[in-house]
């Protein structure tokens, strides 16, 4: 399955270490701050923490891979946010373990997640997020658009023009 053009390339892999120190070629370090590494994951410890990876891309595709091992976030916390520098979308907290909101202009719920890991077989919930230079956003759910019932698993809205808080093009991660 192809996940972008021939043309596009991943500047950023990560591995579940520092992502201020990224081992490999072409891979560009973020700048942040209170993260500790755990097991294979970089775990953001405490309120406040967050990463940032500035790009000239637009548009922006920014991955991010979720799961809360220990509190819930409150309703409303920022746990992703990107910004192609005139728009921006966010990825907030529901205050539960079975949904996240995806923000922009608008509002679109992602549900039936299991963020805390329950079930025996749980992985991370993934999200692979888009923000095009006319605002036009799109946030995949385990990067697919549907699922293999036809149930359709991605989101679209447009991007907050709002984006005074964020100076530049900032994909960052927030805990």
């Amino acid at each position: 399955m192809a996940v972008a053009r021939t043309t596009d390339i991943w500047t950023t892999r990560m591995d579940g270490g520092d992502p201020t120190d990224l081992p490999g070629m072409n891979n560009k370090n973020f700048s942040g701050s209170a993260g500790v590494a755990s097991g294979l994951n970089w775990k953001i410890t405490g309120g406040g923490g967050y990463y940032t990876l500035t790009s000239t891309a637009n548009p922006l595709t920014g991955y991010v891979a979720l799961s809360y091992t220990g509190a819930i976030p409150a309703n409303n916390t920022v746990l992703f946010q990107m910004s192609n520098g005139s728009h921006r979308i966010s990825i907030l907290s529901t205050g539960d373990a079975n949904s996240l909101k995806f923000v922009g202009a608008t509002t679109q719920t992602f549900t039936g997640l299991d963020l805390a890991m329950a079930d025996e077989s749980a992985m991370p919930t993934i999200i692979r997020a888009t923000i095009a230079a006319d605002g036009t956003a799109k946030a995949y759910l385990f990067d697919i658009i549907e699922d293999d019932s036809g149930t359709v698993l991605s989101k679209t809205l447009t991007a907050d023009s709002n984006v005074s808080t964020t100076s530049s093009s900032e994909p960052t991660m927030v805990r």
